[in-house]
Parts: structure tokens; C-alpha cells; sequence
């Protein structure tokens, strides 16, 4: 059986002395539930060969945590970085054994190593539940004592908490609450390294950062965790878009190599994310008629064409994800993987194209300079578009301004976030235009999917001798949702086009 979400956790380290949190005060939480102290072991799975990936191991410098506990039962559990915390994966039937399903969540990481035991802990733990006004468990606090903790011959002794719920509004309500009183979230993997200052480094800074989020949501795919194709595809374009915006700054053949290897994730990950798309597309458009789904209108939309829909939706996406998962296995994957982390951590700047001056402001002004170019591209193809006069052709073309704004916006805002500087107000105003522009032809694009999956099933509903009348119903108001994006999408391109700012 696959691995499933168990809940979400974060971690705090505490002075022993540390008094617990008071009661929170937070929305919806009521009252506290103090449990019996039990005595927890804990093993801690990792690399055991530290040369590979740091002193703590391959998982460890990626922030994730294989963590077998005996407490009467044996459970096994995969922790992987997740927004602010991490999402804890186990697998119902396994018995604590290092199954083939964690493993093969985690080979993104392990890429074929062996895992073992590298620290044990005796864990005095005091749990504390997070009660509603109804007295529904919200959350669950532990407070522990680590008695002991042996990594080869060191021995340590402290005191941590830990927050676990399936909320995670709650949850950041909460660290807000558990950092004022005194505890310091536990930080994970390796921050990115580089010389401060140099272009090399500006770009290593956030080509790391991502390689890291992509690499992240590696295990959530595997385990299809809702929302990780899209996120993980994010990761992919935003590094992919970093290295075509300043292409010009780096050795053509390996920019050009990474830049391939990342062309063929992302359309592993485009075919899974557009079945994705298209599922939560006609449970959107059900809802938006008028009555909602429940409505009068809808049930226009007889159960037999909505199983037909949904059976269809349902199976574009099973097979989209088992060919997505085809691509991300075994050694060629993590060849790739290792390329891509070369090239972030190793950046092949040109010496030719670096600006003389090695000062930030220097670099921005070079950066910046690029990004406007960038801005220029996108000009050019709506001007193309705006002189179209075949349908078909200016659709395409609208498609491919959305693509360059979209590459637009990851390249400068992943290099301005993760540096922690804006490379140009103007420039700034026109990534928020190029954003509003991509969204809204974004919105068009999964329109005309969804135009295009309405027809097949009606056809198909026809051959079977099936009324079509539902498909038409939803097939005509797609089509004016589709429409009124694209005008949206027009006005937005004008003003990005002419340079103005957002308002």
C-alpha cells in the first residue's frame, strides 16, 4: 500500500527550564487536555556513511527525518519539509520495516543508498491536547525530555516540543504562540553556499533554493499528495526560467544541458498537472452555475454524464501520473537531479558577460537589464498577436506571451526573494503586469482544455446513443467563461505592453 498522510508536524527546540505554553489564543481553540507521561524510543534512519551528504546524512541534509518509534506499538514515519513544518507520511501495514513504498517515496533523496540506524533516544513524553469548544482534538503538543541520544559515541541531553495536526492554519497560529513562549524552530538542510556579492553567487543563492523545493516535492508526488504536481512543477519552470532569462551570463553548453534536462521533467509533470487542472476545472464549473451544483440548472447535467465525466477526468490523470512516475524513477532521474544541483551550487558564469564591477549594485544593474529584455520578448509576441488574423495562429501566440510572462516572473522574483533585493522598481511593476497577464491567460488556456475534454465525452456520449443535451449546457458556458478571461487578458496586456504600472 502507498504511503498516506499521517498529519503535520513541527518541531521546537526549548531550554529545559522552559515553562509550557499557556492556553492559546487562538480562534476555535478552548480549552487544554494534559495526558499521562509514557516513555517513548525513538530511532532515527538515515545514511550511515556521513561523507555522502554531510555528518547527518542524505535525508538529514534535506530536512526530511526517517523516525521509527516504539511506544507499545511500531511505527515507521517519513517526515519531508512541508510549509514551514513537515507532512508525515506513513505506510497503514507496515509493522516499522523499511518497506520498498518508503523507500521509493524517498529515492529522490537516497538515490539507491542503504539506510540504518545512525541515533537512538529515550523520550520522556507529556502530551497535551488542543481541545474545541465541543471537545474535538485540534491539535496535539509533546512535551519531551530526550533522556539520551547517541549518534556513534556522542552522547546529548534536551528538551524539545512538537505541534501535530491536520490544520495547518492551526498550526501557524499556533508557532506563533510556542515561539513566544520560548521555543526556536528546528532548522533543516544545507543552506546555500557561494561568495556574496559576485553574479556566480546571486544565481546560486536562487537556483539552491529552488533545487531544494524541487527535490522536496518529490516524495509528495510519488505519494500524490493533492497539490504537489503543481508545486513541483513550479520548482522545475522557475529554474528552467532562471536559466533562459540570463542565459547570456552562463556557458552556453552546460546551460543548455540543464536547460534540457528541465524541458523533460516539466513535461512529465505538465501532462499530470493538466488532467489536475481539468478535474478541478469541471467540479468549479458544476458549482458555478447558477443554483450552484445542487441547483435547478444543474441537475439539467444528468448522473450519467457526470459519471462519464468524472470517470474520464479520472482516468487522464491515473495515467498521466503512472507515466510521471515512470519518468522520475531509477538511476537516469537521479543523474539528472545531480546535474541540476552541480549547476546550482557550481554556477558556469561567463567570464566575458560578468559585469566588471563585482559590487551588488553592479549585479542588479546587470540582472535588471536582462529581465527588460526579457519584457521586450514578451512586447514583440503580443504585437505578433495583436496583428494575427487566423484564430488558431493568434491563440498560439497569446499562449506563448503567457509562457514568457510566466518566465518573466519566476526568473526576477526567484532571484529578488531569495538575494533579498529588488533588481528594479519599474521592473517590479512590470513582473506584477506580466503576472495579471498570465493568470488570466492561464484561466483561458484551462478553459480551452476544458472545452476540448466536454466535446470528446459528448462525442463519445453520442455514439452511445446517449443525450448530449448536459455537454452542450456546460460546453456553452465554458465558452463565455474562456472568452471573458481573454478579454481580461487583452486590457492587462496593453497596459504591460505600454509600460504602466500596476494600479
Amino acid at each position: 500500500m502507498a504511503l498516506t498522510i499521517a498529519g503535520r508536524i513541527r518541531r521546537y527546540d526549548v531550554a529545559e527550564d522552559t515553562p509550557l505554553p499557556a492556553r492559546p489564543r487562538v480562534p476555535g481553540v478552548d480549552r487544554l487536555r494534559a495526558g499521562p507521561t509514557v516513555l517513548v524510543h525513538e530511532e532515527l534512519l538515515d545514511t550511515p556513511d556521513g561523507t555522502l551528504a554531510g555528518e547527518d546524512g542524505v535525508l538529514a541534509t534535506h530536512g526530511a527525518a526517517l523516525r521509527r518509534t516504539f511506544d507499545g506499538a511500531t511505527t515507521l514515519a517519513v517526515e519531508v519539509p512541508h510549509r514551514g513544518g513537515h507532512l508525515v507520511l506513513v505506510d497503514p501495514d507496515q509493522d516499522g520495516e523499511v518497506t520498498d513504498e518508503v523507500t521509493d517515496a524517498l529515492q529522490a533523496l537516497l538515490r539507491g543508498r542503504e539506510v540504518d540506524v545512525v541515533a537512538a533516544r529515550a523520550v520522556r513524553r507529556s502530551p497535551v491536547d488542543v481541545l474545541d469548544p465541543g471537545g474535538r482534538v485540534l491539535a496535539t503538543f509533546d512535551d519531551d525530555v530526550v533522556g539520551s541520544a547517541t549518534q556513534g559515541t556522542t552522547t546529548t541531553s534536551s528538551r524539545e516540543w512538537s505541534v501535530t495536526s491536520d490544520d495547518a492554519e492551526l498550526l501557524e497560529a499556533l508557532d506563533d504562540e510556542i515561539q513566544a513562549a520560548g521555543g526556536r524552530p528546528v532548522r533543516h538542510g544545507a543552506a546555500a553556499g557561494g561568495r556574496t556579492g559576485d553574479l556566480a553567487a546571486t544565481l546560486s543563492t536562487a537556483l539552491s533554493a529552488q533545487v531544494s523545493i524541487l527535490v522536496g516535492w518529490d516524495p509528495f508526488v510519488r505519494c500524490d499528495v493533492p497539490d504537489s504536481v503543481h508545486r513541483m512543477r513550479v520548482a522545475a519552470r522557475t529554474l528552467r526560467s532562471i536559466v533562459q532569462v540570463y542565459a547570456p551570463l552562463l556557458e552556453p553548453g552546460a546551460a543548455k544541458e540543464v536547460s534540457a534536462i528541465l524541458k523533460g521533467l516539466g513535461r512529465a509533470l505538465a501532462s499530470a498537472r493538466d488532467a489536475e487542472v481539468l478535474r478541478e476545472s469541471l467540479d468549479a464549473r458544476l458549482a458555478d452555475l447558477p443554483g450552484g451544483a445542487e441547483g435547478a440548472v444543474a441537475d439539467l447535467v444528468p448522473r450519467k454524464a457526470r459519471r462519464r465525466l468524472r470517470r474520464t477526468r479520472a482516468a487522464n490523470y491515473d495515467k498521466a501520473h503512472r507515466a510521471l512516475l515512470s519518468a522520475m524513477a531509477g538511476p537516469a532521474h537521479w543523474a539528472d537531479l545531480e546535474r541540476i544541483e552541480r549547476f546550482a551550487r557550481e554556477v558556469p558564469a561567463r567570464r566575458d558577460a560578468s559585469p566588471d564591477d563585482a559590487a551588488q549594485g553592479a549585479v542588479t544593474s546587470t540582472l535588471a537589464g536582462l529581465g527588460r529584455a526579457q519584457v521586450d520578448v514578451i512586447t514583440d509576441l503580443v504585437e505578433q498577436a495583436d496583428a494575427e488574423t487566423d484564430d488558431d495562429r493568434r491563440l498560439e501566440l497569446l499562449h506563448d506571451v503567457r509562457k514568457e510572462a510566466k518566465r518573466l516572473r519566476y526568473a526576477v522574483v526567484a532571484v529578488q526573494d531569495e538575494n533579498g533585493t529588488e533588481l528594479d522598481p519599474e521592473l517590479s511593476d512590470l513582473v506584477a503586469e506580466a503576472h495579471a497577464v498570465q493568470k488570466r491567460l492561464g484561466t483561458h488556456r484551462d478553459s480551452v482544455m476544458l472545452q476540448e475534454h466536454l466535446l470528446d465525452c459528448a462525442r463519445r456520449a453520442r455514439k452511445k446513443g446517449e443525450d448530449t443535451f448536459a455537454y452542450g449546457l456546460l460546453l456553452t458556458g465554458e465558452i463565455e467563461h474562456g472568452e471573458r478571461a481573454l478579454r481580461r487578458a487583452r486590457k492587462r496586456l496593453a497596459r504591460l505592453t505600454a509600460g504602466s504600472p500596476t494600479v
